[in-house]
């Protein structure tokens, strides 16, 4: 009747395991086929988390293949000295019906406008790709880099 659950996980796949899980998302997925949902990351993916290195290959690995399945995705993510991280990270994994918000917390007063979310970053031109010096995603109207270890970022306009 119009309502979309959003759940918050942090299970692993069958061949890409993050936590040790009751169900990898593999099944959770297939579970819920028949059901409208939205899948939230409370931390950001990568290393925007509270703890920067925390799971960071991981949540980024998840973000792509949920990407590709055209999952719905809802991602809050630590700011870490600006938008841009976040939202490099967010634009490597981006796709229909993805969503990202950027906050020191979870009360009003943590939240802000960024400039970042006025701009026009155009529709993607593909999959990001990871070259030997990081990872790479082309736009209509721009370029995104994230560094291999994911803690620093560019998006050229």
């Amino acid at each position: 009747a119009n309502v979309w659950p959003i759940y918050s996980s942090y299970n692993g796949y069958s061949d890409l395991p993050w936590r040790d899980c009751v169900m990898p998302f593999d099944e959770y997925y297939t579970a819920l086929q028949d059901v409208g949902w939205i899948r939230f990351y409370e931390y950001g993916i990568g290393a925007t988390s509270p703890s920067p290195a925390w799971d960071s290959q991981a949540t980024l690995a998840q973000a792509l293949r949920e990407s590709k399945l055209g999952l719905p995705v809802m991602i809050r993510a630590q700011p870490h000295g600006g938008a841009t991280l976040p939202l490099g990270l967010f634009l490597l994994a981006q796709n229909d019906f993805w969503y990202l918000g950027i906050s020191t917390g979870w009360l009003d007063e943590n939240w802000q406008w960024w400039s970042e979310y006025d701009k026009l970053y155009g529709h993607p031109l593909g999959p990001a790709e990871l070259k030997s010096d990081g990872w790479h995603r082309s736009f209509e109207r721009c370029q995104v880099f994230v560094s291999n270890d994911l803690s620093t970022a560019k998006v050229i306009l």
